[in-house]
């Protein structure tokens, strides 16, 4: 088994030195060299967005037009300038709950991603990381694109004890595909997949925190949430455990313009890791130059698609919001990977 790596939060100005100069060059104008979808820039020359397009049963939908888009920056509609359908590599953290809550679940949950690892192309690249306790977010594998060395990783995953920390688990699972570097010249995605119940006992990081920095980084988060052991039940003041799960894993997917599946069965589960398979490589394309004034940096954004006659009921996913001006989310402690 090969040495696992912890992911550990220590303070470093060196490390939100590098985060702060990764988000800078994330939102300069023009086409994205490292991969990611979203850029603009204080003079806002333009704006491209990752979309994916679903129908009714929840499918992919491949055959959409530039005359079906419509885009609406803060509430105005915006004129679409790009439009392509584009099959990317993707760089990505294969995140595991390994809590024991997941103790009946790791084997169909391992034999899932091990699929998922099967439809990598030649130049994709994933990492293994294991969760249980915030102590215990760990890359069994780090970012590889040999397919044995990432299967071998997930057949040695294991049940750990200790309050679940899955908030810490996505933050600094998304925290490292951000800080990615490549040696080649490949436009990639960024994303997270994550599998868990959503149940979150002990994070270091709050829940605000993991949004503010999902909203902040073009990482796609992908969530397969098996949550049917969750107690449904609610009190006189206390949402169940399962409904507060449910939220949590639908706003991480939807902030981040990603999907979550929450799988009954075998059979459902592998047609999610098609989806994401799909989700992951191809996507939507869409560029506009802003109209419209906007004094925050914040800028929310939707995109919704024109009804085909006698055709089907589509959505448009996206991510809804961005920022002109990122600023690095500063916590007492900075994170970083430790070898």
């Amino acid at each position: 088994m090969q040495r696992t790596k912890k992911i550990k939060r220590t303070k470093t100005y060196l490390s939100v030195a590098i985060l702060v100069l990764g988000i800078l060059v994330f939102v300069q104008p023009g086409p994205a060299q490292d991969g990611r979808s979203l850029n603009s820039a204080s003079s806002a020359t333009s704006v491209k967005l990752n979309v994916l397009v679903t129908n009714n049963k929840g499918h992919y939908v491949d055959d959409v037009r530039q005359q079906d888009i419509q885009v609406f920056e803060n509430g105005v509609g915006q004129t679409v300038s790009y439009f392509a359908k584009e099959d990317l590599p993707v760089s990505y953290c294969l995140t595991v709950d390994n809590s024991g809550s997941f103790k009946t679940l790791l084997k169909s949950v391992t034999e899932a991603a091990s699929n998922l690892v099967g439809n990598n192309k030649a130049e994709d690249e994933a990492c293994i990381v294991r969760f249980v306790k915030s102590a215990d977010v760990e890359t069994v594998t780090d970012f590889t694109s040999d397919k044995e060395t990432l299967l071998k990783a997930l057949g040695v995953l294991y049940i750990g004890g200790g309050q679940t920390a899955f908030i810490d688990a996505v933050y600094l699972s998304a925290e490292h595909v951000a800080k990615r570097q490549w040696s080649d010249n490949l436009m990639r995605r960024r994303a997270v997949v994550v599998f868990s119940d959503g149940e979150d006992r002990a994070s270091y990081y709050s829940q605000g925190q993991l949004i503010k920095m999902l909203r902040q980084n073009d990482v796609q988060v992908f969530v397969v949430g098996i949550v049917s052991q969750l107690d449904a039940t609610s009190g006189f003041i206390r949402e169940s455990p399962r409904d507060k799960a449910v939220e949590l894993l639908e706003k991480l997917a939807h902030e981040t313009g990603g999907r979550v599946f929450f799988p009954k069965n075998v059979e459902e589960l592998g047609n999610a890791m098609k989806e994401i398979a799909h989700d992951l490589h191809t996507q939507y394309v869409v560029g506009y130059h802003p109209e419209g004034k906007s004094v925050k940096d914040e800028h929310k954004v939707q995109i919704k698609l024109v009804d085909v006659p006698g055709g089907e009921k589509r959505t448009a996913i996206t991510r809804p919001v961005y920022y002109v001006n990122s600023k690095v989310v500063e916590s007492k402690k900075g994170n970083s990977v430790q070898p």
